[in-house]
């Protein structure tokens, strides 16, 4: 049994998160499209409805499917309980008519546990977990997946009763036109044609057949009720170099910037994985209409109120982070987290209140290097010539736990080695100074989805005058049945006030998925130019997928928001000696003085829905969602001027000033049904990801000369 853990300026609307609800009508579809590729261009709306043909004969669709590889990646010599998720890594083998032109097919492929040696061998006790969609290419090449299946509350029917696999493909509906049938791999079918296209990890005869021998118990409990097991799945980090931020000495008030940023990942077994409550108010009424009755059967026996008692944490739960130098076994120092709440600052540790079952749970936190950590970090203190570390991040918990204990790692603590990199003032160098500044941050799960944004500006005084440039971009990839990405917005603002008038210049352009939407040009000595654009935009995905049940939902994601720009920019150039001292405050004789002044602040707040269902004979389901990509403003204000004495010399002043205001991907996505067939026969809510990550500020650069200064 496992216990507590010991370880030692905006341009867009900020306004209340809105949340999608019911995200479009339900469509018949038991397989998407066979062979075409789907272009990724905006479309009518309507996810595309294919089924394989009964016969082959027009080589489209695929002929022939094949489990030709299975690996239970979990101890079988320890028990499997119920509600507890069991890794596997699967392998396909598919052909087409056409082995030349191999067709592409998404299939879903459900596992199930079944009973080894069943009383009536016409109706085995079976449960299933939902099903795992896949795109397979019929080229007669085998290819692995991973994923979780897990022996839910119905598996309670097998508990001391023998227990092997069983997969079924796209529901093992007929009249599709793929010979794919169920395969229950047991020792008695162990010589059957579909079972001896199967091997196991181990010695290539010794698991042909892929007979797994399961002990299933029930889920573990303490006499009161059962148990659940927190498992601390992942923690990565956004970079494997950590940042000690400059902190100037007289600065009071200065905000600190984060010195990590990590993406922590839970997952919580001993709940069944399929039981979340969904509040009336979300349940699509279409889908009441198609399953009467489910509304109330998504409460799973909870007053709407009390719906949160099926995700919340049985006692306290927390997240803790520490740094210690490379190869130390002891003398952890914290890390501070900053709060979900950006108004209470940061935290010691992040309070867990609700995990969704079934699903990995994501957390995105940035620590912070403060107190006794930083000094140790900094000059003179016990660390400062270390620069390599190890950051843990622990859950602790407050209540007892207990579950599989078949994994390779069970820890409650993860642990990465990072780079420490101490941030010292930026210097200036003989011929030029220069105030720029990079950010990037990457979140969500590519096997899911996950958003990335890159942010830069780099801001110039040298020889040939002064020049300013900031640019954004945020792409957004990941894979629902098959991959998808797209360059969602990108922005870019660059400025050139030079010596030589001839090389004045100013560029704006803004693009919105891969399309250039708006640019602005200007050459001339000296110009001005101020505007606000902002233009809603949209892309959809369709044909993309998840398993529900024994089939596969298919879907179309559809993005939207809202891309702007604001800019007032002037450059310009005098040759009055009074006017360019003043200018650089320099008593120097300059004949000739140039002046930048930049307010450009660019910012992208765009959103996700996505609209699909089935509605056949064994399911009926729709998809709900509440997801928010990128909420951010990056505004950059600059003031840069030159002045150029009789020797050619320039004479320089500038300050820069970025700020940065961001929210990036948050929101659950799950689907809702009901599922007709003996082996599910229930109310289900499969939930695809959840995304938690808090809205931010932060200064990311902030400099001010004092004095001019002279380039040679």
């Amino acid at each position: 049994m496992k216990h507590l853990a010991q370880s030692s300026l905006p341009v867009l609307n900020h306004g209340p998160r809105r949340r999608t609800g019911v995200l479009g009508a339900l469509f018949l579809l038991l397989a998407s499209a066979c062979g075409g590729a789907d272009t990724g261009e905006p479309d009518s709306g309507v996810p595309q409805v294919a089924v394989c043909p009964n016969s082959a004969d027009n080589g489209v669709c695929l002929t022939k499917v094949r489990l030709t590889y299975l690996d239970v990646g979990y101890d079988l010599s320890k028990p499997v309980y119920v509600n507890n998720r069991v890794p596997i890594q699967f392998g396909i083998t598919s052909t087409s008519l056409d082995a030349t032109a191999p067709a592409t097919r998404e299939v879903a492929v459900s596992f199930s546990f079944v009973e080894a040696h069943p009383a009536n061998p016409a109706e085995p006790i079976e449960c299933a977990s939902s099903a795992i969609d896949v795109a397979l290419v019929g080229d007669g090449q085998e290819q692995r997946f991973k994923g979780f299946i897990w022996p839910t509350s119905l598996c309670a029917a097998l508990v001391d009763k023998e227990v092997n696999l069983r997969v079924t493909f796209d529901g093992d509906e007929p009249d599709t036109g793929i010979d794919y049938p169920a395969v229950t791999f047991s020792d008695a079918a162990r010589g059957d044609e579909p079972n001896q296209s199967c091997r196991g990890a181990a010695a290539p005869d010794s698991r042909r057949g892929c007979v797994y021998d399961i002990d299933l118990e029930p889920t573990p409990s303490d006499g009161r009720a059962s148990l659940i097991d927190v498992r601390f799945e992942a923690m990565e980090p956004a970079s494997s170099v950590a940042l000690l931020p400059y902190v100037a000495p007289d600065a009071t008030g200065q905000a600190l910037a984060p010195s990590l940023v990590v993406q922590s990942t839970l997952v919580v077994n001993g709940r069944d994985p399929y039981i979340s409550g969904l509040a009336p108010q979300d349940v699509p009424p279409e889908l009441e209409a198609l399953a009467p009755g489910i509304t109330g059967d998504l409460q799973f026996g909870q007053a709407p109120g009390e719906l949160g008692a099926l995700t919340a944490m049985p006692g306290r739960a927390t997240l803790r982070y520490e740094l210690v130098p490379e190869g130390a076994s002891n003398g952890w120092r914290p890390l501070t987290v900053g709060a979900p709440d950006p108004e209470s600052g940061r935290v010691a540790e992040v309070v867990i209140e609700n995990l969704l079952p079934g699903t990995s749970n994501l957390f995105a936190h940035e620590l912070f290097a403060e107190g006794e950590t930083r000094a140790a970090l900094s000059e003179g203190g016990e660390w400062a010539d270390v620069s390599d570390f190890q950051v843990r991040g622990c859950f602790v918990a407050d209540f007892a736990q207990e579950g599989n204990e078949g994994e390779a790692d069970t820890s409650d603590c993860r642990v990465l080695p990072v780079v420490l990199v101490r941030e010292t003032p930026d210097a200036t160098s003989a011929t030029s100074l220069g105030f720029n500044q990079e950010f990037s941050r990457k979140l969500g799960n590519p096997d899911r989805m996950s958003i990335a944004v890159t942010l830069t500006t780099q801001n110039q005084l040298d020889r040939t005058g002064a020049s300013s440039r900031i640019e954004g971009a945020v792409e957004l990839e990941g894979k629902l049945g098959r991959s998808y990405s797209v360059t969602i917005a990108r922005a870019v603002g660059q400025a050139t006030l030079a010596v030589n008038p001839g090389d004045t210049g100013y560029e704006l352009t803004v693009d919105a998925f891969d399309q250039r939407i708006h640019s602005f040009s200007r050459s001339a000595p000296s110009l001005e130019h101020e505007e606000a654009f902002s233009a809603a935009k949209s892309f959809a995905f369709p044909n993309l997928g998840f398993g529900f049940g024994p089939v596969r939902v298919g879907f179309k994601l559809s993005l939207g928001g809202e891309v702007g720009l604001t800019t007032n920019d002037s450059l310009s150039l005098s040759t009055e000696p009074a006017r360019c001292g003043e200018l650089l405050r320099s008593e120097d004789a300059l004949g000739l003085c140039g002046e930048m002044a930049r307010a450009i602040t660019p910012g992208f707040n765009f959103t996700a829905s996505i609209e699909g269902g089935i509605d056949v004979r064994i399911v009926k389901a729709a998809v709900v969602a509440d997801l928010d990509l990128v909420n951010t403003d990056f505004p950059l204000t600059a003031s840069l001027a030159f002045g150029q004495r009789d020797n050619g010399n320039l004479v320089v002043l500038g300050s820069v000033n970025w700020e940065l205001g961001m929210q990036l991907i948050r929101g659950d996505v799950s689907i809702v049904g009901r599922v007709g067939i003996r082996r599910f026969s229930r109310t289900l809510r499969v939930h695809l990801f959840s995304f938690s990550s808090r809205r931010f500020s932060q200064t990311l650069l902030d400099r001010s000369m004092d004095i001019a200064e002279v380039l040679e």
